[in-house]
């Protein structure tokens, strides 16, 4: 994975594959101000139809020790509030820490104190690559038909 990516770049690719999926629906960019511990939302439809709600926070590079305090702090915020508009608010299902680096050993102080976080997942720079070049290749597939 191209490490040189910043932040920024990185989330908007990764939120344009998100508008690519069919199974993603809803997909909102809310980095900044209020994010809530997210970086961007969506619907997920599962195998059996249901419908669970994402979030994503993005991180360029591997993950330290301060962005591991970040993170934390962060999920404790994304779990905890309520998204979407009302009367459909509701809490996250799981949240992805997706990085184009190494996710280690932040993934494994996090999944041993796993105490009060529901359905972390970690997304290092190995895992996103080949999810990435593939939707590239769909994409220029489709600028040339």
């Amino acid at each position: 994975m191209d490490k040189k990516l910043t932040e920024n770049e990185l989330r908007k690719q990764i939120f344009e594959f998100l508008k690519k999926d069919p199974r993603v629906t809803s997909p909102k960019l809310i980095h900044g101000t209020h994010e809530y511990g997210v970086d961007i939302v969506f619907d997920y439809e599962d195998v059996f139809g249901q419908k669970l709600k994402c979030g994503i926070q993005v991180k360029a590079n591997d993950l330290d020790a301060l962005k591991l305090k970040e993170i934390v702090g962060q999920l404790c915020i994304a779990f905890g509030h309520e998204y979407s508009r009302k009367p459909n608010t509701r809490l996250l299902d799981i949240v992805y820490i997706v990085t184009n680096g190494s996710t280690q050993p932040s993934d494994e102080y996090i999944n041993a104190s796993n105490v009060g976080f529901r359905n972390v997942m970690f997304i290092d720079g190995d895992q996103l690559k080949p999810v990435l070049e593939q939707n590239s290749r769909k994409l220029d597939y489709k600028k040339e038909t």
